[in-house]
């Protein structure tokens, strides 16, 4: 006999579509066989997990064959949401309804290793969007990345000051994506305050949103306290229309950006020369230019325990690549460098390929993915020396 209960009220059902919400992107979860949306004729496609507490109430008016099941799904649910939830450490969702953002909200303090959250596309009201923030703040959130926030006038505003006031005492959230999020001078405003006292964020992006010379006076003024944020993005909004490069506002951002990313790699290679444990470090687009590289370049002949480095997409060029040969005639322990969408020439791949008559460790120099695979093609001849000299070193790796 067919079962005349529609799916998405039988109790076993709901039970499969959270056990299933609970992995780490939304869009892998699928409904069997939901029913289509009344006004789009779409069908359902996706679920937000939802804490314990709120899957008892669903399953007080749900149907099951045996009634006494209900208590052995509740019991199920539990711990998967719990075994699944708590482990996650990445977090991917998309086209968030209000209802799925109260959800999201009421399992957001189980995700206790939570570090990367990203949702595109996803509505709410004024306490919504605050509740939701604010679910944020005991998190070991490093990057969160909303996109496109719908809602009331004003409600882009709403969601920067929520933030604004968890990033005053935040520890671990260094990046920060609030594009096409409706953000307005009122927001920035907040953000800057926060910006003043955070220690931690250094990437902080407003793509596609509506600040003008207010807002970034108001950027301006708070970097001048703020010695982490290295890089802050305005492309493709009003800003690019109503506010040049040349403004004075911007120079001051740009100045103390620089002066952030300085410090900071100055930093960063010192702990190099002496760090005795790091294996990995990836920088790609980090925004780097000749000076940082080359400062970087020189603590990496005196480091002993890096082997996987990553310095893709930082435009690095000719001068910036004879500053890395240098390195590589005296470091011994790296074996993969990536250099991949960066400016190289001819007299940078000349540099490489004499360092690397010098070098006995490095078996993987990644510079394009056009490049990988067909060396013998590539335009310049010192090309098939590093090649041979990489192979070189990877069958002495293999023998040893």
């Amino acid at each position: 006999m067919a079962n005349g209960v529609v799916y998405n009220g039988r109790g076993w059902c709901i039970a499969e579509k959270e056990w299933s919400a609970a992995r780490s992107v939304l869009g892998q979860n699928m409904v069997m066989d939901g029913e289509a949306d009344d006004e789009s004729g779409d069908q359902e496609t996706k679920k937000v997990p939802t804490a314990p507490d709120g899957f008892i109430r669903q399953m007080e008016t749900s149907n099951f064959t045996h009634r006494n099941d209900q208590k052995d799904v509740v019991h199920l649910q539990e711990k998967i949401f719990y075994e699944k939830v708590t482990a996650r450490k990445y977090l991917k969702l998309s086209d968030l309804t209000q209802a799925h953002l109260v959800e999201l909200t009421g399992s957001l303090p189980h995700y206790q290793n939570l570090q990367v959250l990203k949702i595109e596309l996803f509505t709410g009201e004024k306490e919504q969007v605050i509740a939701f923030v604010q679910a944020l703040s005991t998190l070991p959130l490093q990057k969160l990345l909303l996109k496109n926030l719908r809602g009331p006038e004003g409600i882009g505003n709403v969601l920067a000051e929520a933030l604004a006031a968890i990033l005053t005492d935040h520890r671990s959230l260094t990046e920060v994506d609030l594009s096409y999020c409706e953000v307005s001078n009122v927001g920035a405003k907040a953000l800057a305050k926060a910006l003043q006292r955070n220690t931690t964020l250094t990437d902080l992006r407003f793509y596609g949103c509506e600040i003008d010379d207010f807002g970034v006076e108001a950027l301006a003024d708070a970097m001048q306290h703020n010695k982490t944020l290295t890089k802050l993005h305005f492309r493709d909004s009003p800003f690019g229309r109503v506010f040049t490069p040349d403004g004075k506002a911007w120079n001051r951002i740009r100045e103390r950006l620089k002066a952030n990313r300085e410090a900071a790699v100055e930093a960063l290679a010192e702990a190099l020369k002496h760090n005795k444990t790091l294996p990995k470090l990836d920088l790609a687009t980090y925004g780097f230019g000749v000076a940082e590289v080359q400062v970087l370049a020189e603590a990496l002949q005196f480091n002993t325990t890096l082997t996987n480095l990553n310095l893709s997409g930082l435009q690095i060029g000719d001068e910036s690549a004879e500053a890395l040969a240098a390195a590589l005639r005296h470091n011994k322990t790296l074996t993969k460098l990536h250099l991949g969408a960066n400016q190289i020439g001819r007299w940078g791949f000349e540099a490489l390929a004499n360092a690397l008559q010098h070098n006995k460790t490095l078996t993987n120099l990644d510079f394009n993915r056009d490049h990988f695979g067909h060396y013998e093609s590539h335009p310049y001849q010192a090309w098939n020396r590093i090649w041979e000299r990489l192979k070189a070193n990877r069958e002495a790796a293999a023998e040893a």
